[in-house]
C-alpha cells in the first residue's frame, strides 16, 4: 500500500461503524505511540532509537511506509515518533554534526562486541569496514565505528524513510527548525495551527486523507 495515493479507511477488528476521521486519527496516534517498539525495525536506548535496515524490510519498502505514517501523523495529529537519536535525526534533515558515541550505554550484541574490542585497543573492527584508525584519540575510533554502524551501514533504511516522508510533504524535511522536534524526545511541539502555516501538504487525486 502506498499512502501517498491511497485514501486510508480504518476499521478496528470487532467494532462496527464507518471511519469518519476519528478512527484514522486514533490509528496515527497508536502508530506514533508504538513507534519505539516496532519489532525488527527500531533498535536502541529509550529516546535514542536507530533503524536496523533489515534487508527484508528494505525490500518490502517498510521504512518508506513508516516515513509516510510519520508525515501523516505530524500533519493530522501534531505528533511524531519523538524517540529517534539526534544523530539519526540530523542525518534525516541532512545536517552534519560530529557524532559522540563515547557515552553510549545499554547497547548489547554486535555493537557492544565491536566497541569493547576498540576500547581494548583492537582496531580490527575499523579496518574490516575500511575506517582509518586514530591511534592518538580512542574516542575518535568509537565515534567513527558508531557512525558507520548506526548511520552509514543503515543508509538504505534512512533514505527510504526520508522518501516516505517527502512523498507526503516535502516541507517537513526542508524546515528542520520547525520539524526536528517531532522526532526527538522531550522537545516542545508547536500548535497544530502554527504547524500548518509552515506546511505544504501534497494532495492526491483520490483525496488528502483529511
Amino acid at each position: 500500500m502506498n499512502l501517498e495515493t491511497t485514501k486510508v479507511n480504518v476499521i478496528w477488528a470487532g467494532e462496527p461503524g464507518a471511519d469518519g476521521g476519528g478512527l484514522y486519527r486514533e490509528f496515527l496516534l497508536r502508530s506514533m505511540a508504538n513507534f519505539p517498539i516496532l519489532s525488527g525495525l527500531i533498535v536502541g536506548e529509550e529516546g535514542a532509537k536507530f533503524f536496523t535496515a533489515l534487508p527484508n524490510a528494505v525490500t518490502k519498502q517498510q521504512y518508506k511506509m513508516l516515513g509516510q505514517i510519520t508525515a501523516l501523523s505530524i500533519i493530522h495529529i501534531n505528533r511524531g515518533p519523538e524517540c529517534l537519536h539526534e544523530l539519526l535525526v540530523n542525518c534525516l534533515f541532512k545536517e552534519k554534526n560530529p557524532p559522540d558515541f563515547s557515552q553510549f550505554t545499554n547497547y548489547d550484541g554486535e555493537f557492544k562486541f565491536h566497541i569493547d574490542k576498540i576500547k581494548e585497543g583492537n582496531l580490527d573492527s575499523l579496518l574490516e569496514v575500511n575506517i582509518p584508525p586514530d591511534y592518538h584519540n580512542p574516542n575518535n575510533n568509537i565515534n567513527s565505528f558508531g557512525e558507520y554502524f548506526f548511520i552509514i551501514s543503515k543508509f538504505a533504511a534512512i533514505e527510504q524513510y526520508r522518501k516516505g516522508i517527502r512523498s507526503i510533504s516535502r516541507s517537513i524535511l526542508d524546515h528542520p527548525c520547525c520539524f526536528k522536534k517531532y522526532f526527538i524526545k522531550g522537545t516542545p511541539l508547536c500548535s497544530l495551527q502554527q504547524l500548518r502555516k509552515e506546511l505544504s501538504y501534497k494532495r492526491s487525486e483520490e483525496g488528502s486523507n483529511e
